[in-house]
C-alpha cells in the first residue's frame, strides 16, 4: 500500500509486543470527519470532489492490485485524512479481509462501522467487494450533505436509501445538498 498516494505511508512497524505497533507518517492536514462535520473552513464543491475520486481510487486499488482482493471494512470518514492540498489518504487497515484467490466472498464475523456496513452483511456475515462500494456510497452521501448519515434517522426515514430516495422522488436538491456547496 506504500506505493499509493492515497493511502497514508507505513514507516515502520514492531511486532516484538503484545499488540503490534505500526509508525506511520505524519498526516499535515486533518481527518476527513473533522473537515465534513465540524469545519472551521467549510471543504468546496470541488474539494468534495477531488475526495471521492481519491477515495475510489484507493479503494479499487485494495479490489484490483493484489492476488488476494482486499476488502477494508472500514470505509468511512474517520478512515481518512486529508494532506494540506485536500487529497485524501486511507489508513487503519486493522479491520480488512483478504479474498482467497479466485474467490469472490468470505464469510468471517461482523466487522466494520454499523450505518457503514451494507445490510446483508449484517445479516449474513458474508463480505464482498461490495460492502466497501455500499460504504463508498455512504460517505458521498455524507461529503454532499454535509451530516453524519446516521443523524438523518427518524420515525418517518428508517435507511439511508429512504432519505435519498425522497429526495430524488421530490426533486428537492435544496434539501439535501450541503449549504455551503450551492452558496
Amino acid at each position: 500500500m506504500n506505493a499509493h498516494k492515497n493511502a497514508l505511508k507505513l514507516l515502520r512497524c514492531c511486532l516484538e509486543t503484545r499488540i503490534p505497533i505500526l509508525v506511520y507518517e505524519f498526516p499535515s492536514g486533518r481527518s476527513l470527519i473533522d473537515r465534513i462535520f465540524f469545519p472551521p473552513n467549510p471543504l468546496s464543491w470541488k474539494n468534495r470532489l477531488r475526495i471521492a475520486y481519491d477515495i475510489a481510487n484507493v479503494i479499487a486499488y485494495l479490489h484490483t492490485t493484489f492476488p488476494r482482493s482486499i476488502i477494508h471494512t472500514g470505509i468511512k470518514p474517520l478512515s481518512f485524512f486529508l494532506d494540506n492540498d485536500c487529497a485524501a489518504k486511507l489508513f487503519d487497515f486493522s479491520l480488512s479481509i483478504t479474498l482467497s484467490k479466485g474467490e469472490m466472498q468470505v464469510e468471517d464475523e461482523i466487522r466494520g462501522t454499523f450505518g457503514y456496513l451494507a445490510p446483508e452483511t449484517l445479516i449474513s456475515g458474508v463480505y464482498t467487494e461490495k460492502n466497501d462500494v455500499f460504504s463508498f456510497g455512504i460517505l458521498l452521501l455524507e461529503l454532499l450533505i454535509g451530516k453524519k448519515a446516521h443523524s438523518i434517522m427518524h420515525k418517518e426515514i428508517t435507511s439511508v436509501q429512504d432519505y435519498a430516495q425522497s429526495f430524488v422522488n421530490t426533486y428537492d436538491i435544496n434539501g439535501i445538498v450541503d449549504p455551503i456547496i450551492l452558496a
